[in-house]
């Protein structure tokens, strides 16, 4: 007949393990977050989205500046809504 075997605590961590962990969880900052690859992906697609939306409003600037201009300094002379209408950009 076979022998009844027990397996031990495999959810118990030893005791080495327990202490290097105590000592990581006392730093400051935790900057496991920064390495996660999650982390990386999104933070550069907002890099990219911010940067389309900078150079499409540099783009525009370069087209509609001058009229966008008078209507920014004629804001002392106007109402602001009614200067507001007249803006290209």
């Amino acid at each position: 007949m076979a022998e009844n075997t027990y397996k031990s605590n495999t959810f118990k961590k030893p005791e080495k393990e327990k202490k290097s962990k105590s000592s990581k969880s006392k730093s400051r900052f935790n900057l496991d977050f920064f390495r996660d690859p999650r982390f990386a992906l999104a933070f550069g697609f907002f890099l990219l989205i911010t940067s389309l939306y900078l150079f499409t409003a540099f783009l525009s600037y370069l087209f509609t500046g001058k009229a966008d201009q008078s209507v920014v300094e004629a804001l002392w002379s106007t109402n602001i809504v009614e200067s507001g209408k007249e803006a290209d950009n």
